[in-house]
Parts: structure tokens; sequence; C-alpha cells
């Protein structure tokens, strides 16, 4: 009984490191604590593909009962996050209790990808300047959002009261999507007919159906409220808010009349 019960876990091992070779532009998830658990559940719930990576092996028997993709080891070693897929991956987040254990697996995962988007946890405030120089792209500390929260409880309970009725929403999305208004992405792509268009032109063209609230260059600065005569460029992403449905509609529409234009620039050029 017990040498099948190590053949079977073996061939789930191996199972689950095949499944994990075959992922791109993935999630790794450093740490299935508190933190990494419930990341880890919203990631299911997005349908957003994901590896955790611990080193105990009863969080990680409970990842695994979940149906989660888990590697048994720690996140400091490269070699474990190479089996994680690393070198494919869009995302890490490393939310270990321990900011030193943090620092040294930002460190050593942008050195692994340097295109890689880094999100770490610190407790104290002083990590936050060691996480950035190692790398990471984004320092979350629980201790001041906790802090935030409570305050915001303080000063405006009317607010967080609206925001969390009816089996306590927690993000503005999720208040919006219940009156058919949502944020959404709209990335400028090199193909896109968007290219050149000015941000008050896009709207006019929305003819009302969302406004835009922000415009994120391709170097990752963000515009607040951005000038109406800003010109789009390819890798800007635009931060939209409208009713569902009519965004993906126009950022379809706006495809299409892309491809018709080329289309017709082609055929003007095989007739000249």
């Amino acid at each position: 009984m017990i040498t099948e019960g190590e053949i079977k876990r073996a061939l789930g091992v191996r199972r689950m490191m095949r499944e994990i070779d075959t992922l791109k532009n993935h999630v790794i998830i450093c740490g299935y604590g508190r933190i990494g658990q419930i990341l880890a559940r919203k990631m299911d719930e997005t349908g957003q593909t994901f590896v955790i990576i611990d080193n105990d092996t009863h969080r990680v028997a409970n990842a695994e009962a979940k149906g989660y993709l888990v590697c048994l080891g720690s996140a400091t070693d490269e070699m474990v996050l190479e089996a994680s897929g690393i070198h494919r991956a869009k995302y890490l987040a490393s939310v270990l209790p321990d900011d030193a254990a943090n620092v040294f697996i930002t460190l050593t995962a942008r050195s692994l990808n340097p295109n890689l988007f880094i999100l770490a946890r610190g407790e104290y405030p002083s990590t936050e300047r060691k996480l950035i120089q190692a790398g990471a792209d984004r320092v979350v500390s629980p201790a001041v959002i906790g802090g935030l929260r409570m305050a915001n409880m303080i000063t405006h309970p009317a607010a967080l009261d609206f925001l969390e009725k009816d089996n306590g929403r927690e993000t503005l999305n999720e208040l919006l999507s219940q009156i058919d208004i949502q944020i959404e992405e709209l990335a400028i792509t090199g193909t896109s007919s968007l290219v050149g268009a000015t941000i008050g032109s896009i709207e006019v063209k929305g003819k009302g159906t969302f406004i835009v609230v922000a415009l994120r260059k391709a170097d990752s600065s963000t515009v607040i409220h951005p000038d109406r005569e800003i010109f789009l460029e390819e890798g800007d992403t635009l931060i939209l808010m409208g009713h569902r449905g009519d965004i993906p509609k126009f950022a379809k529409h706006a495809a299409l009349k892309r491809q018709m234009q080329y289309r017709g620039a082609k055929f003007a050029g095989k007739h000249k």
C-alpha cells in the first residue's frame, strides 16, 4: 500500500510538471500562506493560469486538492523557479511573510526573466526600497492596506457600506457591474487603427458609450484624466469606463476598420 501510494504520487508529480511545461504568460505565486491562498483563489476565479511554489508539504497537499498546479520547494532556489516556468511566465508574486526571502526571490527572479512583472510583499516600510532595487515592479504592504482600510471604516463608513453591501462586494468594478458599467483596458497595438488618434477623437467615435479615465503609456507610466489632445502610440493602454459590451464592440470595430483600410490599400496598389 505504501509503495502504491508513492507510485501514484510520483506519477501525479510528473503529470503536473508536464502541464506546467506547457504554460505561457502565467502567474507564479511564491508562498501559499494566507495571502497566497487568497491570491490563488482569485486567479482561479478569473481563469488565470498560475503555479504555486511552497516548501510545506501540508500546504502543497491542500493546494493540489483544489486542483492547483504546485511546485514543492523553496522559491529562493533557481531550479524550483525554473521548474515553475519562470522563463515563460508573465507575473510573479512573492508573498512570503519574510521580507529577506522576498528580496532574494525578487533578485533571483529578475535575473532569470528580465521581462517578468514582479509584485512583492513587504512587511516593513524600509523593505520597499530594497525590493524595488532588487527588481520588484510593485511592492504591497498588507499592514498599510489594512490600516488604511480600518481608517476608512471610521472616516467614511457610509461610502464603505455602499461599496460592500450585498454579500460583501469588495471592488469598484464589481459594484459598477451591477448597473451595467465596468472598467476595461484597451491595448493599442501596432496594427490598431487607433495609433495616431487623439483621446478626444476616440471618445467621439465611442458616441458616448464610454469615457477615458486613464492612459498607461508604453513605459508603464500612468496619466490620470489624460488631456483630450494626447496622441496614442503603439504600446499604450487606455483605461475606459463604459457600458458592459460596448467597449469590446468598439475594439472589434476598430480592428475591422484597420483590416478594411489595409485591404483597400492593397487593392489600390494592384491597380496602379
